[in-house]
């Protein structure tokens, strides 16, 4: 009879112990799940079975009810994303750590119809400081899933490419800590990319390339890639062309016959080199004549190297022309003199199809010792079609080296625009 009782008393704690198993394990703040993966995803979260802790605050604006819980922490500087699958009207928000971990929310979804980016698909964002924390709540009654990734580059991933306009034009990029992942080796990128999205404003014949994308140091042309997709769905599917190589020529120049209102994304990579990059990424349509600017804004050299070699880029286009050279001063810093410190060539030639030239500037010697110097290279009365892009000037330092051990690296950039 003692054990009858014992039995009757115990089969409701295994009924409840039994629900409670059923119920998330990141039911509640006090079990959050830690992400720690850059990218992944989840599936079959939350549900019905999850509860509202007590005291626990609202989600979207309205009361807890089936919250789950997830933090996670930024291994760099950069931004996470969260990306939701909703065809229930979930609700769900972004929060930064308060007082207690949960007030202070920074970036909500309500009802599926707040941030959404595909059908049924909602998302959440934001940028990062290293080892900052960041809580991800859903308060959903039926199961969801949910991918996030966290990115040093804002468009490292397809999902994030980065809108470019219509018409043609010329933007610079840095890819420092772009990384691969499954879906670029899937679409055959050998390297981490970086990624655009750009809408045909016409149908007919345009142009991609990585004209002027360098190494940091200035030093390296080489080893760019581009690749052009079209888009089905929203998403990157066949390939329309691709070119890697140098980006002082039209190795990496990619045709497209783009059909009007139609979507592409373009993949840009630095090859085999660590992403640590400049990516100058230029679209056009054929048969512009082009262009010109300086590949650098800046060069640091000495009168010991008795020459400095700034690249001239000839941007979205091909065409012939020539381009003249003037002397300015530059503010701030001490003049250098045309014809004492230096010697600038009248003019050069660009031929047709040529997208580069190097331009000789003679470092000349004095016999004493000087300040720090400098002198400013401007473009003027450009031939043959050929444009200035906008702010394009070069500022060349000299510097005895006895002074500067600085100025002992020939040619060396500090500061790129």
């Amino acid at each position: 009879m003692k054990t009858r009782i014992l039995l009757g008393a115990l089969l409701p704690a295994f009924a409840a112990l039994a629900q409670n198993g059923s119920r998330p394990v990141n039911d509640g703040v006090s079990n959050i799940i830690l992400i720690s993966e850059r990218v992944g995803s989840y599936a079959g979260q939350g549900g019905g079975k999850a509860t509202a802790e007590f005291g626990e605050t609202a989600v979207g604006g309205a009361p807890a009810k089936n919250t789950v819980w997830y933090r996670y922490t930024a291994p760099a500087d950069g931004r996470y994303v969260v990306d939701i699958t909703d065809t229930q009207g979930l609700r769900a928000e972004l929060r930064f750590p308060g007082n207690p971990a949960t007030t202070i929310p920074l970036q909500t979804l309500v009802d599926g119809t707040s941030n959404t980016i595909f059908p049924d698909t909602e998302r959440l964002s934001v940028d990062l400081d290293r080892g900052q924390t960041v809580y991800l709540v859903v308060d959903a009654a039926q199961p969801f899933g949910f991918t996030w990734r966290f990115a040093e580059v804002v468009n490292d991933h397809w999902q994030d490419a980065e809108t470019i306009s219509s018409d043609g034009g010329t933007l610079i990029r840095a890819n420092s800590g772009a990384t691969r992942d499954t879906t670029e080796a899937n679409l055959g990128l050998a390297w981490p990319g970086v990624w655009f999205e750009w809408t045909a404003p016409s149908t007919g014949a345009w142009y991609f390339d990585l004209v002027g994308s360098r190494q940091w140091d200035g030093s390296t042309f080489d080893g760019f890639g581009l690749r052009v997709y079209e888009s089905a769905s929203g998403v990157p599917s066949s390939l329309v062309g691709s070119g890697s190589g140098s980006s002082l020529d039209n190795s990496t120049r990619v045709a497209v016959n783009a059909t009007e209102g139609h979507v592409y994304f373009i993949a840009c990579d630095s090859g085999a080199n660590a992403p640590d990059s400049q990516l100058w990424l230029s679209w056009y349509e054929q048969g512009s004549p082009g262009v010109l600017a300086w590949a650098q804004s800046e060069y640091r050299t000495s009168e010991a190297d008795g020459a400095v070699y700034p690249w001239l880029l000839k941007l979205r286009g091909d065409g012939d022309g020539s381009v003249q050279f003037i002397s300015e001063t530059v503010d701030g810093t001490v003049p250098a003199v045309n014809g004492e410190d230096f010697q600038i060539p009248i003019n050069v030639l660009l031929a047709l199809g040529a997208r580069a030239e190097q331009v000789p500037v003679t470092i000349l010697a004095n016999t004493t010792a000087e300040t720090e110097e400098a002198f400013g290279v401007t473009l003027v009365n450009p031939t043959g079609g050929l444009g200035i892009q906008d702010g394009t000037s070069n500022t060349i330092l000299i510097g005895e080296e006895i002074d500067n051990a600085a100025c002992g690296l020939a040619h060396r950039e500090v500061r790129a625009r």
